[in-house]
């Protein structure tokens, strides 16, 4: 999401701007990881949303609108260091 960007209300863009299933999604279609590690990072995302008092699934947070691409990298980060 750093390299091509960050997009909401769709996957991906032509121009390669993911959201965050999107990315998990490019990442598995790379041929990294498995269907069972897209699922446990969704749980963790899921997780990190739950204890921020925000438990709903990725993707709608991800869509809600005044969301930022800061923000995402925030979770991505605190779902990374908080199993």
């Amino acid at each position: 999401m750093h390299h091509h960007g960050w997009t909401q209300g769709r996957l991906w863009t032509c121009d390669g701007a993911v959201c965050i299933l999107g990315a998990q999604l490019r990442v598995l279609a790379a041929g990294y990881g498995t269907a069972h590690t897209a699922i446990r990072a969704r749980q963790r995302l899921g997780n990190a949303l739950g204890r921020a008092g925000t438990p709903m699934p990725v993707d709608q947070w991800n869509d809600q609108p005044g969301r930022t691409a800061t923000d995402v990298h925030h979770l991505l980060r605190t779902a990374a260091a908080h199993p």
